[in-house]
């Protein structure tokens, strides 16, 4: 059964993590970029998150919740994964209470990549 796989080769809760501190913490993308690809998440939704995050950075731009929700919707995006855009955005620094760890959850979503493919 797939359900008992033992080696889980994704984290949800770091890609959660992740993209809640690029939101709220202005700097943090820069910090770690270069580390993740689009690919090092496993989630859909959270993979064109980190998408539109980096090419948001890449264009010069400022990372934030409101600067991330406006790339969603001037691509025509209100929804994320049947959510208003902005709700499902501000969800995802919910349980972030530091980013003391980012760069390490960085490394790990890659080594979790490598394993998948």
């Amino acid at each position: 059964m797939e359900f008992f796989k033992k080696n889980i080769d994704y984290d949800l809760d770091i890609e959660k993590s992740v993209l809640g501190v690029f939101t709220i913490e202005p700097n943090s993308f820069g910090s770690v970029y270069g580390i993740l690809s689009p690919d090092c998440f496993y989630d859909a939704n959270y993979k064109s998150i980190y998408e539109a995050i980096e090419k948001h950075w890449q264009d010069g731009g400022q990372i934030d919740l409101l600067t991330i929700s406006r790339q969603f919707y001037n691509a025509g995006k209100t929804e994320i994964g049947h959510e208003n855009v902005g709700y499902f955005l501000s969800g995802l620094s919910m349980n972030v209470v530091s980013s003391a760890h980012l760069r390490n959850w960085c490394l790990i979503l890659r080594e979790l990549y490598a394993k998948r493919i």
